[in-house]
This record gives C-alpha cells, structure tokens and sequence, in this order.
C-alpha cells in the first residue's frame, strides 16, 4: 500500500506542470464565484426577512441599506419598495420616499399600505391636495380594504378639513364613519370642526354636550395674553390633535376652555366646574361664529355664576379684547381677582393686564400684597413666598428701580439660602451690575455654577465698565457655549462697537435677530447705524424683517426710526403711531416729527426741510402745529436763519399763547439769535416747569447762559441734559469744549473716548473731534476715528482730516448736503418744481413710488 501512494506521488510530481496548476486555479476559482452566486441568489428572501425582522424592532434606519442593496440589484417587488419609503419616511426623510411609495403601489398586494403612507406623508407636508387624490384612488380601487379601516378614514377626514376648503365633503364623511363607529370621540370631534367651520356652531356644541366629549384642545393661559390697548393679539390656539383645522383663520374647536381632551379627566370634574367649562365652550363657539352679542350675553350670564373660573375668563377676556371693551376685560379680571387672590392664573393676568395699559402703581400695589398677606399668614419663610419676592424685584428691575430690587433680592435670598437657580442668580447678578455693584457681580459671577452663565456676566461687567476688549472676549466664550442666545449676541455686538469693529457689529446684531426675534433692541440699534451710515434701504430690511418662526409687533422705536426710512426714501411716512405707557401721546407726536424732520434734511438741506415743514404745519390739526412749529425753528436756526426762525415763532406763540412746544421754539430762537435773552429765559423756564425733562428747553438754558459769560451755570446745566439724554451732542460738544478751555483736557479726553465707544458711537462729530484732540503720536487710532467720523455723517471736515493724516486712506467724492448751495424755497414755477415740493414725500401707492 505504502508503495503504491509512493508511486501514486512521483506520479503526481512528474506530471504536475505549471500550466496546469493556473488551470486548476482558476477552476478552484470559478466554481467558488459559482457558490457564492448561488448563494446569493437563494438569500434574496433572508435579507427581505432581515428587513421585515429590523423593521418590527424599529431600526427603520438599520433597514435602509439593506433595500437600498436589494433595488440597486433591480429587484423592484412591492414588499421592497413600501418597506424602502415607509423607512424613510420614519426617519424624516419622506421626501424621498415619494416614488418609492408610488411603485410599491403597482403591486396590488401592497397598494393599500403605500397609499395609506404616502396619505399620510402628504397631509403631514401640507401637501393636502395630493393627499386627497390619494383617498380617492383608494376609493376607486380598494373600498373594501378602506371601508374598516378606522385609521385611514379618520386621516382623509381631518385632511379634508385642514385643506381648507373640503368642509361639507369633510362632514359628510364624518356622518359615515360614526354610523360605524358612533363612539369614537375623534370623530366627534372632527364633526364639530367642520361645524364650525360651517358656521353651525350651535350644532357644534350640542353634539359635543349630548356626546358628553369634550373638544381637542389644551386649556389655555389666554388671560394672561389678553389684549390691552395698542398691545398685540395673542396668536390664534393650536389645532387639536385630532386633526381639528383652522375655517377662515377662526379657532375651531379648541374651545380654548378645554383641557387636553382627556376625557377621564373631564368626566372627574365636578358638575359646577364642567357647567362651568361647557359655558367656555359655548361662549368660544359662538365668537367663532361671529355672533358676538350672543357670546357676551353667554359669557356674561356665565360669569355672574362662576367670576373665577379660568377658563370661562381666558373666554371672555379675548372676547372683549377683539371687541375693544377693554374697561370690561379689566372689570372682569379685577373681579375675578377679588374672588380669588391667591389663583395664581388669575393674579397674572390681572398683573400683565395692568402692566399693558400702564397701571403700574397698581400692579406693584398687588406684588406687595402678595408677600405681605403670604408673610401675615405665616407663609414668609416659605419657597413660595421667596418667589413672590422675586417677582417684585423683576418688576422693579423694570422701572429701573435697582436698588429696590436687590432688596428684594435679598430678602428671598434669606429664605432660599444656598438652593438659589442659577437663573436667580442671573436676574440678581444683573441688578448688581445695574447698580454698579461690581464686586459683588464677579463674586456672583464666580458663584453660578452654570459655565455660560459665567461667561455672559464677565462679559456684561466687562462691557458696563467700558473695558470692550476684554468683554468681547468674555463674551466669545458665551458664544461658543450658546450660539444662539440672543442677548449674549446683542452684547457682542455693543462690544463690537466700542472697539470699532462695526462689521462685527452688523453681523452679531443680524445673528441678533436670527436667535431672538423679539429683542427689539438690536433691530433698534442695527437699523439706528445703518441710518448713520446712510445705508436707507438696510435700515428699511430691519425695521420691517418678520422671523417666520416668531412674528412679533415693531417697538415705538422702530415706528418712529420708520417715520426717518420712508422719508428718505421719498414715500410718506406713516404718523399715526400709537402711544405706549413708555410713549404718552406727547412724546410720540414730538420723537415722530423730528424723525420726519430729519429725513427731510438729511434728503434735501435744512432751508428746505424747513419749509416743507411749514406746508405740513398749515395742514395738521391745532394740536400738534406746535411740535411742527418746534422742529421747523430748529431747522431754521440749523440753516443760519436765526432772525426768520424768530419771526416764525412769534407767529405761532400769537396763536398758541399757552403751547409748550410753541414757546420753545421762540426761546430758542431768540438765544440762537442773541436777542431778547430775559424774554427767551422767561419761556424756556416756563418750560421746563411743565416739562423737567425737556433737554431742548435745557440745553436751549446753557446756551443762554453761555452767551450771558456765565459758564459755571451753562455747565450746569449742559450736565444736566447729560443725565437725562447722555448721547444729545448739542449739549455734549459745548461742555467739552469748556472743559478743554479750562485745561481740564484729561477728562475731555475721557469723556469724548467715552462718548465714542459706549455713548454714541454712530454721531461722526464725536468720532472727528476726537480724532482731532488726540497727540499726534496717536497716529494709527486718529486715522481710525477719521474713518468713523466719515463712516457716520462727519462730513467733509472728516474727510479733510483723514487726507491730512492718511491721503491714500482718504475717499475720492463724498456725500455732503451743502446748505451754501442748495436751492432756495422760493423758487418761481416756472424755473421747475419748487425744492419743498420735490422733498414732499409722495402718497404711497402712487405710480412715482412704486417705481
């Protein structure tokens, strides 16, 4: 044997050759390739079942590849392709899922599931349209299959009725489905969607009382939202969970009133409280409808039975709101308030209500209340009661009164102790810095154990005492930590300022925007520098940009800046901005006619704006000729035309002996013209009698003063109107011109560094009279405040100078009104339109603006 296999291997040896070892080779080769696609295409169905397997376990996204595998491989089976969408439409992906769904349905066995989810996939896109071609095919093609299905048929009713316009069909499809299923609440509640949206909305309520469900909806704080004069309306509820939709932009079936249809819960409220509840409904039902008389009378009647229940407030409160019976909504939250002191939701309403309409001695009068009647009932110690305290320093905050606040502060931090939030500890580190409390704000800082929260008041520290360097910095850390916090941005941006980096600046208060739409400040003060700047169609894009995500009401502010944007831009204005608390009626009329007054200069000169002015004047009502008159003085005077500015003003005081604004304008008139001081001193000081913080009349005082030699006095008084208004440069250039003539240079230096980071850093003249009082060692930063100055209206002095500093730096041509050369108002027809008539905004919608 032993010699055979010996045999057997010389054999093999002697005969082995290489040729036929590559053949064996690839043999061996092949016939594993042939195994291994035999292999594959006996799994085709293992890894179907590995899909069905992940799948039913929920890794929709572990199932992805694997189909993706098996269609790239062009096997195109319905099991396939539904599996495929319905994967991706579970991990957000259902846009892509479209055509998947769409072929799967070619497979009969597969096209009720692959319409069901491209149904869905489309209403909840928005794409409702599409989704009802999708029911009707299913209708056409598999009735049977829908005819059971629950789910499917409640989907195609609140499609219906989200599309908007499907009402009747909605309804009638809703019939159907509770004559199958006469128990099934969604459906009921559905019905009463489209009740409503077809105006039937006694209907509505009554199936929903006899079928004993109450609507879709949560319960709402509406009373805390409700609408004051000149105060924004609260957005319109959500749409229930149900599928109720939204019939001519009216709430449906949210009742409002209604807690979030959890029915047990409803049916454990005691029968007081569900009357209660069903007059919230009806009432609701009824405004919807647009029977309003109907619904007061409801919720009036309703109200006498039960003034403190919330729901029924939250009701009546946007009842009255969008009826403008605002004495009413008050009547109705203060009685509510009466019954109830210690309801939390009542007590807010009531707060934020008064906040709205100004009656803040009331509100703090209520806050008190709140921590003494807690501490007379023995609750001062109390967690509770700690947060009162907080909330009474957080309405102080808001008047400005620091110093109150932190004691208030303090005593709930007496009873917190060591278990303060970080967030209170924020808010008080803010009063700290508020109050100049530095020290105590770092030891806060370093108290907080949240790393932001650091950051962000190293940052405003930094910032508030003027050190913008360090705080840009501080606040670099925040940033990385909180993208998208909004104040954090905002302080940046200030920061950014005070370096002069306005790029910077832009660009934080734009990402401002973006993470906080409601702070109004950085849209204030970006639209602010971009009119600096001359930038008019920037300004106009902030002021009027609305965030998708979060719309909110301009500011008086950004009213009053609009009022500059559209006379720039040769549109007219819109005046009739309504007051605030902050913004009486006075103040309002006053800020918005200088604004006017201003584009109109900065668009012609300030001879013509005058006039102009003056065309406006003859046309308004009496009792704001005088702000007109005012501002037109100011103008004159502006155009070195003191002795007309005074001829003027005598005209208008002989018509409005007793007007304010009417003896400013000819006080300061008579100043700026050197004569009759005793008179002018005699009306500025009846002015400021009536008016303490007039800074015109004041400041109009200093120059008086100052023409009388008496410089101690008109320093004064320039100090004074720089406590009230820091930024107001009529006051600010002649105190530090005396400061300076005196050789008090240090602190003029000083104070105008100050005035140009922090104060106003978009006045040109700060930046160009610094650039001009700094040694001439300082070459680098001169030149730099000589590009400011240019960048924010310093004019052709400011272009001088940086062409003496830097002539490669200085710009060729620049824009600068010249009142020298401007045309004069009295120009005759038919040398062309007169200057006042060509600055005259044109009517908005006129073929000129609208081209």
């Amino acid at each position: 044997m032993k010699s055979d296999l010996v045999r057997f291997a010389g054999l093999i040896s002697h005969v082995w050759s290489p040729r036929i070892a590559a053949r064996a080779r690839r043999a061996a080769l092949c016939g594993v390739v042939l195994l291994a696609f035999a292999a594959c295409t006996s799994t085709t169905e293992d890894r179907i079942e590995e899909v069905r397997e992940l799948q039913t376990n929920g890794d929709m996204e572990g199932s992805i590849p694997i189909l993706v595998e098996l269609i790239e491989s062009g096997n195109r089976q319905g099991e396939i392709l539904y599996r495929y969408g319905r994967a991706l439409s579970l991990t957000g992906k259902w846009e892509r899922s479209v055509w998947a769904l769409d072929a799967a349905r070619d497979d009969p066995e597969w096209f009720v599931p692959a319409s069901q989810q491209l149904a869905m996939d489309a209403q909840r896109a928005g794409n409702y349209e599409f989704a009802i071609q999708v029911f009707e095919r299913l209708h056409e093609e598999a009735p049977e299959e829908l005819e059971g299905d629950l789910f499917a048929l409640l989907l195609e009713a609140r499609t219906l009725l989200d599309s908007q316009e499907r009402f009747e069909q909605a309804l009638e499809l809703l019939d159907s489905i509770l004559e199958r299923f006469p128990e099934e609440e969604t459906a009921i509640r559905m019905k009463a969607v489209a009740l409503l949206a077809l105006k039937r909305p006694d209907e509505a309520y009554d199936l929903l009382r006899a079928s004993n469900v109450p609507p879709a909806g949560a319960a709402s704080d509406e009373t805390a939202g409700a609408t004051a004069p000149g105060g924004a309306d609260d957005e319109s509820e959500k749409v229930a969970d149900s599928g109720a939709g939204k019939a001519d932009g009216a709430d449906v079936v949210t009742a409002d009133a209604a807690d979030p249809g959890d029915s047990e819960l409803y049916l454990d409220l005691e029968d007081e409280t569900r009357e209660a509840y069903w007059c919230a409904v009806r009432t609701s039902f009824k405004r919807e409808a647009g029977d309003i008389e109907e619904a007061m009378k409801i919720a009036d009647d309703c109200l006498e039975r039960f003034p403190n229940d919330v729901d029924l407030i939250s009701q009546a409160v946007k009842l009255y709101s969008e009826a403008e019976r605002y004495e009413r909504v008050l009547a109705i939250l203060e009685k509510a308030y009466e019954k109830s002191p210690d309801n939390v939701q009542i007590r807010a309403a009531l707060l934020q209500y008064l906040g709205r309409i100004g009656r803040t001695k009331d509100v703090e009068k209520i806050l008190r209340k709140t921590v003494d009647d807690a501490v007379a009932e023995g609750r001062g110690a109390t967690m509770e009661t700690a947060s009162h305290w907080v909330e009474l320093a957080g309405f102080l905050m808001e008047h400005d009164r620091v110093g109150e606040a932190l004691l208030a502060f303090e005593s709930a931090n007496e009873i917190i102790g060591d278990e303060a939030s970080p967030d209170l500890l924020l808010r008080e580190a803010e009063a700290l810095i508020r109050a100049k409390e530095y020290d105590e704000a770092l030891a806060m800082a370093e108290k907080t154990p949240v790393e932001v929260h650091r950051y962000m008041l190293l940052g405003r520290i930094a910032f508030e005492q003027g050190d913008y360097s360090k705080a840009l910095e501080e606040l670099d850390r925040a940033a990385l930590l909180w993208p998208d916090n909004g104040p954090i941005r905002y302080y940046r941006a200030r920061a950014a300022e005070g370096v002069g980096d306005f790029d910077l600046a832009i660009e934080e208060y734009r990402q401002t925007m973006r993470s906080d739409s409601g702070l109004a400040a950085a849209r204030e003060r970006l639209a602010t520098l971009h009119l600096a700047e001359g930038n008019v169609r920037e300004a106009a894009a902030i002021l009027t940009f609305q965030s998708p995500r979060d719309p909110s009401a301009p500011s008086t502010e950004m009213q009053i800046l609009m009022v500059e944007v559209e006379t720039l831009r040769g549109t007219e204005p819109d005046l009739d901005i309504a007051p605030t608390p902050g913004y009486p009626t006075e103040k309002v009329r006053a800020e918005a006619i200088r604004a006017l007054g201003r584009g109109l200069q900065k668009r012609t000169n300030a001879r013509v704006a005058a006039g102009v002015l003056a065309e406006l004047e003859k046309a308004s009502v009496p009792p704001i000729r005088g702000a007109f008159l005012r501002e037109r003085v100011g103008l004159l005077i502006a155009a070195d035309k003191s002795e007309e500015a005074v001829a003027e003003a005598r005209k208008g005081l002989a018509d409005r002996p007793k007007d304010p604004d009417s003896q400013l304008a000819l006080g300061r008139a008579l100043v700026a013209s050197g004569l009759e001081l005793d008179e002018a001193e005699r009306l500025l000081r009846d002015v400021v009698e009536r008016r303490p913080e007039d800074v015109d009349a004041w400041t109009s005082l200093g120059d008086l003063e100052a023409r009388r030699g008496d410089l101690a006095k008109a320093n004064e008084t320039y100090e004074r109107v720089l406590g009230l208004k820091p930024e107001h440069w009529a006051a600010f250039a002649p105190r530090i011109e005396n400061l300076f003539e005196s050789g008090k240079d240090e602190e003029a230096l000083r104070r105008l560094e100050a005035f140009v980071a922090g104060t106003a850093p978009y006045d040109g003249r700060g930046a160009l009279e610094l650039a001009r009082r700094l040694p001439e060692g300082d070459l680098e930063r001169r030149i730099k405040l000589a590009k400011q100055a240019i960048r924010f209206g310093g004019g052709r002095e400011a272009v001088e100078l940086l062409a003496k500093l830097d002539p490669e730096a200085a710009p060729e041509e620049v824009s600068i009104p010249d009142e020298s050369t401007a045309p004069e108002a009295s120009e005759s027809a038919a040398e062309g339109p007169s200057p006042m008539k060509a600055a005259l905004p044109e009517k908005k919608g006129s073929p000129e603006s609208r081209s």
